[in-house]
């Protein structure tokens, strides 16, 4: 049975500059570039995730904006 991972991640440009975080050695795809973000814990909204995700990898406390999409699909056995 493959999990079920509900995500979210943020794309946040200032001056036309995109911030983008590298994962670290140890993490899934180690190396690669992302958008911050991650998991949504159980009893958490999209929108709460975003906010604690932000606050824990940036140390900077945001407020969503603009909704854009999202893509399910699915990665190393998992549904994301």
């Amino acid at each position: 049975m493959i999990k079920k991972l509900d995500v979210v991640a943020a794309i946040i440009e200032c001056d036309g500059k995109i911030l983008l975080a590298q994962r670290p050695a140890h993490a899934d795809q180690a190396g690669l570039w992302e958008f911050a973000g991650g998991k949504v814990e159980p009893g958490e909204t999209q929108p709460q995730a975003l906010i604690r995700e932000l606050r824990e990898e940036l140390g900077i406390d945001a407020t969503p904006g603009v909704y854009i999409d999202s893509h399910p699909r699915d990665g190393n056995g998992r549904a994301l």
